[in-house]
């Protein structure tokens, strides 16, 4: 069922993945994500790592990116009506965030967002 949310492909992760892993190390580093963020902040860096790092390396291995483009994918097209009102004011948040991240990578590769 389309409640006209995003879906992601293999191959839009996969092209994602690419943009956002600006040395072809076959990993999203700090120093890529800081550069993508267009801060020197680590606390914003930490964050992220916090959430998409989940075997805590230090860098985004596209397992992991993938398993977080899944769940997004999923996460936006669930109208779970038991939700608290909190954990829907976090997901708008998220949902910023992710759309800033997708934003910044389009616009350091020149393509419309």
């Amino acid at each position: 069922m389309d409640h006209g949310k995003f879906e992601m492909s293999d191959e839009k992760i996969k092209l994602a993945f690419k943009h956002l892993d600006f040395d072809d190390s076959g990993y999203i580093e700090r120093r890529e994500i800081t550069k993508l963020m267009g801060t020197d902040n680590e606390a914003v860096v930490d964050y992220i790592l916090a959430i998409v790092d989940t075997d805590k390396d230090g860098k985004i291995s596209f397992e992991e990116f993938k398993s977080l483009m899944i769940q997004e994918s999923f996460n936006s097209r669930s109208f779970a009506p038991s939700a608290s009102r909190d954990r829907q004011n976090a997901r708008a948040s998220d949902d910023a965030q992710i759309s800033t991240v997708v934003s910044a990578c389009a616009q350091h590769h020149g393509q419309p967002s």
